[in-house]
Parts: structure tokens; C-alpha cells; sequence
């Protein structure tokens, strides 16, 4: 995969775009930030309900975050996209959602028990299972991870490569005012890495 080639498409379309794609980035890291400093200020900050509330802020906005990519992916495509796409798997996919993130997140905690790499792994493996999901919410969860497994068979490296080759850009990011070019760019970027290998699936 040529990814030399997708990450110079992805600045082109992120540059253009920038604005539009931290607009619900913006949305929900400000409704989670209230929430969360609502949380703390009535509970103080080292509650067991505060901590536990936090937790369910963090479950509640899963299907919001994968509403964010299917906003971004629309854009890439050149399809309608909105800010209600932040909402629509609250309806009819929250079950899915949830499962889905909590599923993963599980397996490569457990993999990262036993010498990290193990869990580095099965991320990879199942890093396409939510952007396959909105591509056919139709599907289980099994479903989505093990089309992820088949999709990345044989690029779980060039994608690990991938993502190192961002260390860069999300070291810039420490100093805050270049975060503005290089979310937008690096989410795009994953979208678009998608988008090239479905296109070999």
C-alpha cells in the first residue's frame, strides 16, 4: 500500500476541510468536557460515583465518535454529511456500538498483558471492524471483527508503519496551535487508508 500517496491526498482533503471536520470533534469534546467537569465538581475528584459516572460519560459518547467517522468518511466521498450523523446510531445501533468498542478494547488490553505486542497485533487486526460497521450496520459484531481480520491479512505491518510514520505530526501537536491541521490530516488519513485497501478486498 502506497501510503506515501494517501497521506498527500489526505492533506489536500483535510486543508480544504479542516473546519468542517473539527466541527463535531469540537461538539463532542465540549459536551463530554461539561459533562465531565459537572461530574467532578458535584463529586469531587476522586469519587467512586464521580469515577464511576466519568465511565458512563466515556460508554454514552461511543456511538457519537463512530457518528464523527461516518461524518468524515462521508465527506471524503464526497456524500451528505451533517451533525446529525453524531447522533444516529444512538437509535437503532447502540447495542452495536458499544459492544463493538467495548469487544475490542478488551481483547487488546489482554493482549498487551503478555509483552505488549500480542495486543499491538489485535489492534491492527481489528482496526477496520468500525469503519466496516458503517459501511454495513446490518452486521454483528463477529461479523465486523472478522471482516476486519480478512481485510487486514496481509497489511497489519504497512499499517503499523503507517501510523508510526504520524509520530511526528502528533508530537507537533504538544504544541497545541498545529493540532488544528493535524487531526483533521491523520483522521482522514485512516479513512482514506480504508477507502485503498476495500478497494483490494
Amino acid at each position: 500500500m502506497d501510503y506515501a500517496k494517501i497521506k498527500k491526498e489526505a492533506w489536500e482533503i483535510s486543508n480544504k476541510n479542516k473546519w468542517n471536520i473539527w466541527k463535531p470533534i469540537l461538539i463532542l469534546a465540549l459536551i463530554s468536557g461539561v459533562l465531565s467537569s459537572i461530574i467532578t465538581g458535584i463529586f469531587g475528584d476522586e469519587s467512586a460515583v464521580g469515577g464511576l459516572l466519568n465511565l458512563v460519560v466515556s460508554f454514552a459518547i461511543i456511538p457519537a465518535s463512530i457518528g464523527i467517522t461516518k461524518y468524515v468518511l462521508n465527506l471524503i466521498r464526497g456524500k451528505s454529511y451533517g451533525l446529525d450523523n453524531l447522533m444516529e446510531y444512538y437509535s437503532n445501533h447502540l447495542g452495536t456500538c458499544l459492544g463493538l468498542s467495548i469487544i475490542i478494547s478488551v481483547l487488546v488490553c489482554l493482549g498487551s498483558i503478555f509483552f505488549v505486542i500480542p495486543g499491538i497485533i489485535l489492534g491492527l487486526m481489528y482496526a477496520m471492524a468500525f469503519t466496516i460497521f458503517i459501511d454495513n450496520d446490518e452486521l454483528s459484531i463477529k461479523e465486523c471483527m472478522n471482516k476486519s481480520k480478512e481485510m487486514m491479512n496481509g497489511y497489519k505491518a504497512n499499517y503499523f508503519m503507517f501510523l508510526l510514520s504520524f509520530i511526528g505530526w502528533i508530537l507537533l501537536c504538544l504544541l497545541i496551535i498545529p493540532a488544528i491541521w493535524v487531526v483533521p490530516y491523520i483522521q482522514t488519513a485512516e479513512l482514506l487508508y480504508y477507502e485503498k485497501l476495500k478497494e483490494k478486498n
